[in-house]
């Protein structure tokens, strides 16, 4: 566009995406290969090993703890969306040493704002209860038929760090038993 500079990758600014996109700029990312998911689900932690199960736990909640300073919910945090950095070796072992990144932020929002029955509904396995109620009662509202016996939709869900905390929460559960909190979807 012309009234943007494009710069060269030498650069320490953004480079514009393309003109036709929707998004304005793009953000590239240090690349992670294996979800926590996946290293926990093959790799043997829960009840083996402690000191990676401590670990996590700190590099999971000191990323959400980031997040949220920076005043985001990301509302559909699971280990599916935390990424395990190689270690030194280039290996995606799960140690006392292993340090994460979380993805998958489509669904975040900003602290204390309001969600849309139009936004992304994350994961229900790691909802918090107020987020079930409000998919309910919303998903009620949506299939009223009778327009007389229609009740509006007024209830509001707040994105707030709890919602996260929550997630965090069944996360920690995973952790140290190697099973599922809720059935997953």
């Amino acid at each position: 566009p012309e009234d943007e500079d494009t710069i060269s990758g030498d650069d320490a600014h953004p480079e514009p995406s393309d003109p036709g996109s929707k998004y304005k700029y793009l953000l590239i990312l240090e690349r992670g290969e294996i979800s926590g998911f996946q290293a926990v689900s093959t790799q043997r932690i829960a009840g083996y090993s402690v000191d990676a199960v401590v670990n996590l736990s700190k590099q999971i909640a000191r990323n959400v703890h980031e997040l949220h300073k920076a005043g985001l919910v990301h509302y559909d945090l699971k280990l599916r969306n935390i990424l395990l950095r190689p270690d030194k070796k280039g290996k995606h072992k799960v140690s006392q040493d292993s340090t994460i990144m979380l993805c998958d932020l489509d669904a975040s929002a900003p602290i204390n704002a309001l969600r849309s029955v139009n936004d992304k509904k994350g994961s229900s396995a790691y909802y918090a209860p107020e987020i079930a109620r409000w998919n309910i009662a919303s998903s009620k509202s949506e299939h009223e038929d009778d327009d007389e016996s229609k009740q509006e939709f007024d209830e509001e869900l707040r994105c707030t760090p709890a919602l996260d905390a929550w997630s965090f929460g069944v996360i920690m559960y995973e952790l140290c038993t190697g099973r599922h909190l809720f059935p997953q979807d």
